[in-house]
């Protein structure tokens, strides 16, 4: 009896541990069904973050495919109160009836945009920012009155600073048409938004200064002719080093504006080349920076336009 007993006892017992066994298996089955999904998800939200070049080449297939037209698209693309250096002077995009398509592709009233192509894409950035440089190719038709219709080729060259903290929108970019400089008599207008100037303005008249505070690449340099385009620091302080001689100097009249945050640096100016014989030769300047040690710059992308 007392056998019998114990021996149920056992046989009960071994049934209750395999029963618990089993539920701790299914149980851990489940945990690891319901984690498969989560540990999925985040491995393809990972996977789908934008690259700097994938943002950039997205932002500017979006420009392109505004112009010339559609400046509620392009301006869409723009952080608020963002200024621009277009090819005749600088401006606040979201300034009501800008025209900006029909500005950056330099368009008459008897001229037709037939298409715009992005060549020579350059791109940097990290987690807080993002700045691409192009040169976008147009073709654009031309019906003068009592004239034979004439397909012109030109080239824009574009610089751009996207902010992470802005929802990937430009805060400040430039838009240049190559093409010779002119000496003026009058500057294109004033500085919309002004700020005080200080050490990324200064760079834009000290080419020795760019090429002291150039960042490892990828780095861009634009001057205002179709030769005047240096990529990557080596190239760049050559073509730097060839201006160190111009006579280059601020439009202190139209003001400047410069802005820093704690991922990016930027400054643009009006700037002169002053030359006997007559009026200055007129350009704007362009700078993009990032901060780097003891308050100090380093400057990833210049361009430099006529005006």
């Amino acid at each position: 009896m007392r056998s019998a007993t114990m021996l149920a006892n056992v046989r009960c017992l071994l049934i209750a541990v395999t029963f618990v066994a089993a539920c701790a298996a299914q149980a851990d089955s489940h945990t690891e069904a319901r984690a498969a999904p989560v540990s999925a998800a985040a491995a393809k939200s990972v996977s789908t973050t934008p690259t700097p070049e994938q943002r950039a080449r997205g932002l500017l297939n979006k420009q392109i495919k505004a112009l010339p037209s559609d400046d509620a698209t392009f301006v869409s693309t723009f952080a608020p109160n963002a200024v621009v250096t277009m090819p005749y002077g600088f401006v606040k995009i979201d300034t009501p009836d800008l025209e900006v398509g029909a500005n950056i592709a330099d368009l008459h009233p008897h001229a037709e945009l037939k298409s715009a192509t992005i060549d020579k894409l350059v791109v940097g950035g990290s987690a807080s920012m993002v700045w691409l440089a192009a040169d976008i190719g147009l073709k654009v038709l031309s019906s003068e009155p009592e004239e034979t219709p004439s397909l012109n080729t030109s080239t824009v060259r574009v610089l751009e600073l996207l902010d992470a903290a802005s929802d990937w929108k430009v805060v400040a970019a430039s838009f240049t048409k190559i093409r010779p400089i002119e000496r003026r008599r009058e500057s294109r207008g004033p500085m919309p938004l002004p700020t005080a100037p200080d050490s990324l303005v200064k760079l834009l008249t000290s080419p020795g200064g760019l090429v002291g505070a150039l960042a490892s690449d990828p780095v861009v340099v634009f001057g205002t002719e179709a030769a005047e385009r240096a990529v990557g620091q080596s190239a760049a302080k050559v073509l730097l080093n060839k201006w160190r001689k111009l006579p280059l100097e601020i439009e202190e009249a139209n003001k400047v504006r410069e802005v820093h945050t704690t991922a990016w640096g930027y400054a643009m100016a009006a700037v002169n080349i002053s030359k006997p014989g007559g009026p200055p030769y007129r350009m704007s300047g362009f700078v993009i920076a990032e901060p780097s040690a003891n308050g100090a710059w380093s400057v990833v992308a210049a361009s430099y336009g006529a005006l």
